[in-house]
């Protein structure tokens, strides 16, 4: 199964950087996925460890057996996330986003911090219409079915 790590700098920029090489590597593998949604995912793992975990960062991202794209991203922070916002806070809606567009995901201790992780699963299947497809859909619509 296709996986991947790296280390992340501990800044806005990078952790951008850092979505963008997790998209562009799962793209380089040629996995379908739903880009939106890693996006967002990756982008809410690694803005919470940049805030709410500091220190060196790592993130990276793999496949399963059972075609999940699995995101994990690993801070210095030894507090697990916990959802504790209000509908009338700013913010706080990251781990909410995260369970609404994983399968399932976690934290756990790793080492002298702690691994965040969200398994998503495979795109929903679009149908693509080939040229064959097309001439075929064209002689169905103007004469009768057969």
């Amino acid at each position: 199964m296709p996986h991947a790590r790296f280390a992340v700098e501990a800044t806005p920029r990078a952790v951008r950087a850092a979505r963008h090489r997790i998209a562009a590597t799962v793209r380089a593998w040629g996995v379908p996925l739903d880009e939106d949604a890693l996006h967002l995912v990756a982008g809410e793992l690694l803005s919470n460890a940049l805030r709410h975990g500091g220190g060196p960062l790592a993130a990276g991202v793999a496949t399963t057996a059972d075609d999940l794209l699995v995101v994990e991203v690993w801070d210095a922070g030894r507090d697990l996330p916990r959802h504790t916002a209000t509908p009338l806070d700013e913010g706080g809606r990251g781990l909410p986003l995260i369970a609404a567009h994983s399968v399932r995901h976690g934290a756990e201790p790793a080492g002298s911090g702690k691994r965040c992780w969200a398994a998503l699963p495979p795109p929903e299947p679009r149908w693509l219409l080939t040229a064959a497809g097309a001439e075929l859909l064209g002689r169905l619509a103007s004469g009768p079915l057969p």
